[in-house]
Parts: C-alpha cells; sequence; structure tokens
C-alpha cells in the first residue's frame, strides 16, 4: 500500500530525467552545428525532427512530454491516495458488516439462508411488484413536498395511509413514549457517530387497522425527518420505504412485523429494490492536508452480501414468473392458431362433402365410397368441432388471465402452471382430432375435379374465421 501512495512522485522524477533529456539532445545539436562537421549519424527519428525543425523542434518534444508525465505526477498528488490507500479511512455503518473474502463468499451463509426463508414468507403474502423508476419518488424530496413523497412511497407499498410530517433536528433522539414506532435508520460512523444525519421515524397508534381495511385509507401516521433528509434523496426514499414496511407488516399482524431485515425485504419485494440499491450507500470525502479520505455509510440491515442474495434471489423468482408468463401466451397463441386451422379444415370439409352431394355426376372412388357415406352423419364432425370450440375459449381465457397478471404472487403462479398445463394438454388432443379430420378431408378433396377443388379452397381461404360451421 505504502508503495502505491508514493508512485505520484516517481512521475514527477521521470518527467524530469525526460526534460532534462530534451536539454541534452539541444546542446547536442548546438555542438553539432558549432562544430564545423557536415554530416551526422543519428537515429532516423531525430534526422526527420531536426531536419523538419531542427534542434529546437528536436528538444521541444522531450521537453513537452517531461512536462506532461509531472503534470500528471501532480495531479496525482492532488487527489492523493483513494480510501484503501495508506492514510485513507473507510467508514461503515453499524448495521453494515464487513464483505468476506472471495473465497468464502461461495460457501452458504446462515444469514442467506435466513434471507431465503424470510422471502419466502413474505412472497407467499405480498408477492414481488415490478421495480419502480428512482425519479418517480426522488422528484418529491423537497420542500413542501415530502409529505405527498411519503404517502405515495406508502401507496407502492399498498398502505394509504395519510402522513402527518415533523421536521426534526439532525441531532432528535427518539420518543420512547410513543404506543408504537419504528426504529431509526441513521447512519453511524466506526466512531459511532452519526454521519449523514439522516433519520426517519414513523409513530403510529396501537389501533392500526388490518390491512386491506377500508379504515387503513387515509389513516393518520406521523412522520418525523431529519432536516437534512433532502441531501441524498434516493437514500431518503430507502430509508421511509423500510420504516413504512414496518407499518405495513405491522398492519398484516406479522410476527416479524419488528424484524429488520424483513422490514428491508418487504421494501424490496414491493418494488423499491431498484430504489435502495441506488442509495443504500453514501460516500462523501473529506481532505485533511493534502489527502482525501473517503467516508462510507450504509443504511439498511443487510450487509452487501446479504443484499446482493436477495436481490439475485428476487430476480430469480421474477425471471422464472416471467418465463411461465411468456409461456402461456406462446402456448395460447399457438393453441389458437391450431384452432383456427381445424376452423378451415372444417370448412373444407364441408364444402367439399356439399360439392359431391350436389353434383351426383361427379365420380367417386369405390374405396373411398364407404368412407363418404359414414361423412354423412349428424354427429360426425362433433367431437372436433366442439374441442375446437372449447380450444379457443381456453386460448382467450388463458391469454386474457396472463395479461392481466401484473405481478408475481404465489397464486398467479399456481394459475399460470395450470394453463400452461390445460394449453399443452389441449394441444395434444386437437392435433390428434386435426390429424384424424384433415385424413378425412384428403378423401373428399381427391374425389373433387382438380378446378373445382381450387374454387373451393379459396372461397374458404377468404371466408372469415371464427366460426364454426357445418
Amino acid at each position: 500500500m505504502a508503495a502505491e501512495a508514493t508512485k505520484w512522485w516517481h512521475n514527477i522524477l521521470q518527467g524530469l530525467a525526460i526534460i532534462c533529456l530534451g536539454g541534452f539532445v539541444f546542446w547536442y545539436f548546438w555542438d553539432f552545428e558549432n562544430s564545423g562537421q557536415e554530416s551526422l549519424r543519428i537515429w532516423f527519428v531525430f534526422a526527420a525532427l531536426y531536419n523538419a525543425g531542427g534542434k529546437w523542434l528536436t528538444s521541444s518534444v522531450f521537453v513537452v512530454a517531461g512536462m506532461a508525465v509531472c503534470v500528471y505526477g501532480l495531479i496525482k498528488a492532488i487527489r492523493g491516495p483513494s480510501a484503501h490507500t495508506a492514510g485513507g479511512e473507510a467508514t461503515v455503518s453499524r448495521h453494515e458488516r464487513a464483505h468476506p473474502p472471495e473465497d468464502q463468499q461461495a460457501a452458504p451463509r446462515p444469514i442467506d439462508e435466513y434471507i431465503e426463508g424470510a422471502i419466502d414468507d413474505l412472497v407467499a403474502v405480498l408477492g414481488i411488484k415490478e421495480p419502480v423508476a428512482i425519479e418517480r419518488f426522488v422528484k418529491g424530496v423537497r420542500p413542501g413536498q415530502i409529505e405527498k413523497c411519503i404517502e405515495d412511497i406508502g401507496g407502492q407499498l399498498g398502505l394509504p395511509v395519510k402522513a402527518n410530517l415533523v421536521v426534526v433536528s439532525d441531532e432528535y433522539c427518539r420518543d420512547e413514549s410513543a404506543q408504537f414506532e419504528t426504529t431509526s435508520l441513521a447512519g453511524t460512523d466506526h466512531r459511532g457517530r452519526a454521519t449523514e444525519g439522516i433519520t426517519a421515524q414513523v409513530s403510529v397508534p396501537g389501533h392500526l387497522p388490518s390491512y386491506g381495511s377500508p379504515r387503513l385509507v387515509g389513516f393518520p401516521i406521523t412522520v418525523k425527518v431529519s432536516a437534512s433528509c433532502y441531501k441524498y434523496a434516493e437514500t431518503f426514499v430507502a430509508v421511509m420505504a423500510h420504516e413504512l414496511s414496518h407499518v405495513l407488516l405491522r398492519s398484516l399482524a406479522h410476527p416479524k412485523s419488528g424484524d429488520e431485515i424483513y422490514a428491508d425485504l418487504t421494501a424490496m419485494l414491493l418494488g423499491f429494490a431498484g430504489v435502495i440499491e441506488a442509495g443504500r450507500i453514501v460516500k462523501r470525502v473529506t481532505v485533511e492536508g493534502n489527502v482525501r479520505i473517503l467516508h462510507t455509510t450504509t443504511y439498511g440491515y443487510l450487509d452487501n452480501a446479504g443484499f446482493a442474495f436477495a436481490y439475485r434471489r428476487l430476480n430469480t423468482i421474477t425471471h422464472n414468473f416471467k418465463k411461465l408468463r411468456h409461456k402461456v401466451l406462446s402456448l395460447a397463441s399457438e393453441l389458437k392458431s391450431q384452432t383456427q386451422d381445424v376452423e378451415e379444415t372444417l370448412g373444407l370439409f364441408n364444402e367439399f362433402l356439399y360439392f359431391l352431394d350436389t353434383h351426383l355426376d361427379q365420380e367417386v372412388d369405390r374405396q373411398d365410397s364407404a368412407g363418404i357415406v359414414a361423412f354423412h352423419r349428424p354427429d360426425y364432425t362433433q367431437p372436433v368441432e366442439a374441442m375446437a370450440r372449447a380450444s379457443a375459449c381456453l386460448a382467450a381465457e388463458a391469454t386474457e388471465k396472463a395479461q392481466q397478471t401484473g405481478y408475481f404472487t404465489r397464486e398467479a403462479e399456481a394459475i399460470l402452471k395450470s394453463y400452461a398445463e390445460q394449453l399443452h394438454g389441449r394441444r395434444a388432443a386437437l392435433a390428434k382430432e386435426y390429424a384424424s379430420l384433415q385424413s378425412d378431408c384428403q378423401v373428399l378433396r381427391r374425389n373433387v375435379a382438380v378446378l373445382d377443388r381450387q374454387k373451393l379452397e379459396a372461397q374458404v381461404k377468404v371466408r372469415k374465421r371464427g366460426r364454426l360451421t357445418r
């Protein structure tokens, strides 16, 4: 680390050496010009530079290059070492754990198992919403709009409460007299001192209505925020989402309503994962002498590895759900297309049969006569017609359901899986009936004259689809 910190003066020494070399080159050519020599054997690059601009151009190239290297070294010296070099200092909040080495991250951690279980528990109750746009809430973190911003955050969480804002000083201490109050979520450095001072506390009466109850709409809650909450908008939104998640879990009478990790995960599940990712870590730089020191404050109760694990887990669940949704839509589209093919073939079957019935002079192959007689049974095509109608309805129903499914829930997942199985089975059954219908249609087709056959096929293709006929 010490060697890294001293590299800037290496650059300055190198630059001075190059400048000195430029001075030597100038003296060398000056001496040549005053020595009376007519020629000199030198490297062709030097010769080209000397022929183009004399000793001044040749030496200037080295001087300019040396000055550039010196300036680079000075810039490095002014900027100073990073937080990870000697003299630097990186601070973390009281809620952040040290990031484990790479060789230890592969092994499952007990906290990851707890996070995974918590996610499964919360998903069963709340589902997973699509991530919200950061700008949607950040633009409201300004004087005069904080209450509306907090209520919008609550609305995203499914918590339609009324926020009564109280702005407190950055040195505010918790009010222990409140019947229910979420914990403070202000960052601290390694000495336990508040660094960024972003504090958010939510107080509600003990008779909080149940989640989903009409009484919860417009229910007043007191929100205390520090005066410096505008400084880091993303962090404020992340902190408020965490605090309101405690209220949400309490309205559900969830046994883990006071669990900080559950509150972090609840906010992530309900669309704030991206906002939390953007605002959970705040970095600021202080300067002591010529050394710039980077201070890092982490908000929330998940360490870096835990947050990354939860983020991946949520992404995996939503990715698989989107794949399932796409599969249902694809199967429904294929089944719809299949029913249209059945409808068109039924139209041809009926047209060919009617043509043979009205053109008695048409010669019919003896091998096909028995089959054609059977085709006249009133209920002959009824099974495939009924299956085609039911398949069209199933395809439309599955498509509507998949399109209306806005975000992941276990119930929605189970419904889409059921539709996927039904669609897959129906496609196989309809394909079997369709193959039999095509074979029967082919029997009729080969007994119709070529020109008549082409005319009938053209009529069926331009006919409107969507109605099965006999």
